[in-house]
């Protein structure tokens, strides 16, 4: 799935995206491709990439953070040009740490 402003040349460079869970500066979205690849094992997972109003773009294979690119995505497509977002670490009760986004 590709939203807003995401193209052919944003996939290709996306192999080298920096990492979400890195990002240290608020991300202004303006372009979203989420897809599912397969591990050498076979087993299949969603993979998302996420363009900035700069054109730098960020990987992440995080489901929660997938679910909620898929609500942006949506919102892009439904006219918004750019939603701006924050990561923020998270633990969970099992001692397990992960990212969401906070939209700013």
């Amino acid at each position: 799935m590709v939203f807003g402003n995401y193209t052919a040349k944003d996939k290709f460079n996306s192999i080298a995206s920096y990492k979400l869970s890195e990002a240290e500066e608020d991300i202004t979205i303006v372009g979203i491709e989420i897809e599912e690849k397969t591990d050498e094992q076979g087993k299949t997972f969603m993979s998302a990439t996420i363009k900035n109003s700069d054109g730098k773009l960020f990987g992440t294979i995080s489901d929660v953070v997938t679910t909620q690119l898929e609500a942006v995505g949506q919102m892009l497509e439904e006219g918004t040009k750019e939603v701006t977002v924050r990561v923020a670490h998270r633990t969970s009760g099992n001692k397990r740490d992960y990212i969401v986004l906070e939209m700013i």
